[in-house]
């Protein structure tokens, strides 16, 4: 019998809830069999198996990563358009804004998901969505600003940082984050029904 790919059916596993996992698993394996493999061949099935499971992570990660992208490219913009001497304040408060949407992430993974890996593989997913949103967010007001405002050197500089997203650490904080978030969710699961997602 034809196998969809072992990691993606693990990243599935990781990302659904406990009481629908068996349900949604089997279904995507039934499409897979009696539908894709027949019509697409293995490979084609293969393909649109793992797409399956990217889109399982993608609707983990996208709310995280949009938020820590958004916070960060926030972050540029204000130090580009108010400079100050010293941003400690400001690099404070993005750094608990971000560590807050890791934590949280992880709390409603675990109380609903229940599986660590997920946690681990969603806060990685969620980094890369962030570092790519803060990337583009700094380009465009790069582009805007040198089509419209003909900025100094010091706003330029200020933009410029915004291009140094720490990816790697902010990767591992999360990961951190994320997975006591999803102790704390796992340690309280009568709140489940209590909490809408």
């Amino acid at each position: 019998m034809t196998q969809p790919p072992v990691y993606a059916q693990t990243l599935i596993e990781m990302l659904t809830p406990p009481a629908r996992r068996d349900n949604i698993l089997g279904d995507l394996l039934e499409e897979y069999r009696e539908t894709q493999v027949p019509r697409h061949g293995a490979r084609a099935a293969d393909r649109w198996f793992v797409r399956q499971a990217l889109g399982f992570l993608w609707s983990a990660a996208a709310i995280p990563g949009l938020l820590v992208g958004s916070v960060i490219t926030a972050r540029t913009l204000i130090d580009a358009a108010s400079p100050v001497a010293d941003t400690a304040g400001r690099a404070w408060i993005t750094t608990v804004a971000v560590m807050l949407i890791f934590l949280f992430t992880g709390f409603g993974l675990g109380l609903s998901k229940r599986r660590f890996g997920g946690v681990i593989v969603t806060a990685l997913a969620a980094t890369a969505t962030g570092t790519v949103v803060a990337y583009a967010g700094t380009f465009g007001a790069m582009m805007v600003a040198a089509a419209f405002l003909h900025p100094g050197a010091a706003t330029w500089m200020a933009l410029r940082e915004g291009l140094d997203v720490p990816a790697p650490v902010i990767a591992m904080i999360g990961m951190v984050l994320a997975s006591v978030g999803a102790l704390f969710g796992r340690a309280f699961p009568e709140w489940h029904a209590a909490i809408p997602f």
